[in-house]
């Protein structure tokens, strides 16, 4: 929920003349990856337990993790 705000200032500092256009994709965008978020997380447990997709999560947080550091290192 923080990072909402964020990417709505950041995208209304790049478009400052389509803010709208700015904040229905930035909207859109958050809302569709909240939808698919929750499918192939659906997924994952109907295959096989909240252990999984815990895991995974894990997985894919330390991957954002290290993505963010290499790129402050650039």
């Amino acid at each position: 929920m923080i990072a909402h705000s964020t990417f709505l200032t950041i995208a209304t500092e790049f478009a400052a003349q389509s803010r709208g256009v700015a904040m229905s994709l930035i909207a859109f965008s958050l809302m569709s990856g909240g939808g698919i978020g929750t499918l192939i997380g659906s997924r994952i447990v109907a295959a096989s337990n909240l252990t999984t997709i815990y895991t995974a999560y894990a997985i894919g947080l330390g991957f954002l993790i290290i993505a963010v550091l290499v790129n402050k290192r650039c």
